[in-house]
């Protein structure tokens, strides 16, 4: 059994693979449509083949990986944090069509935007992007899932990710992400008001930046 838990909800799925929500719902959270909480768990569906493999909260709205790499998405939509291409709420477990190509292998959710990533270690990101939390090099709300590239893209004349570094590993707070490289380099971005950032500055960083080094 694996369980989660934010500040207003929690999930939980089981060795069947079911999943279970229950908590605060007023933005379609848990699966219940117009239900401010639930105090029982509720079972949430998803297509009869697929099998739960990750689970993930955000502040408002909820994420589902499955077995086959299927993402599932739920909950407040105001941002555009569920991907699906517009503001909607949604009150029930909904595909990303998006995806339906890309063998994403991780996914989390922040307060407002949602990261993944895949196994060919490209990582995409959307929703929330006030703080420059999706890395993507500006502060524009992104509906859809964008793939982050960190090839080309610079700091200070130095491509962010060298040639043979791979991106393996993903982390969102509220309103920051982290990355971790093939190279154990940490990457980040968003907003760092309490330096979740790593980089001693409380400023917000609208692109990766790289700010801690292991290798």
């Amino acid at each position: 059994m694996d369980v989660i838990e934010d500040d207003n909800e929690a999930m939980e799925f089981n060795d069947n693979k079911y999943l279970y929500s229950w908590g605060f719902g007023k933005y379609g959270q848990i699966g219940l449509k117009f239900a401010n909480y639930s105090l029982s768990a509720i079972k949430q569906p998803i297509e009869e083949k697929e099998e739960v493999f990750l689970i993930s909260g955000g502040e408002s709205h909820s994420a589902i990986l499955t077995l086959t790499s299927k993402v599932y998405v739920y909950g407040k939509n105001y941002f555009g944090q569920l991907g699906l291409g517009h503001n909607n709420y949604v009150y029930h477990p909904t595909k990303i069509d998006y995806l339906d190509k890309i063998k994403i292998s991780k996914l989390v959710c922040g307060g407002d935007h949602t990261l993944a990533l895949s196994e060919d270690n490209n990582i995409y990101s959307w929703g929330l992007n006030m703080f420059g939390q999706l890395g993507v090099g500006d502060y524009i709300v992104r509906k859809q899932p964008v793939k982050l590239d960190l090839v080309s893209k610079k700091s200070d004349n130095v491509s962010i990710l060298s040639k043979n570094e791979d991106l393996i590993d993903i982390a969102a707070g509220a309103q920051h992400s982290i990355l971790l490289t093939s190279k154990n380099r940490i990457l980040t971005c968003g907003f760092s008001k309490y330096y979740s950032l790593g980089d001693r500055k409380s400023t917000r960083l609208n692109s990766s930046h790289l700010v801690i080094s292991y290798a």
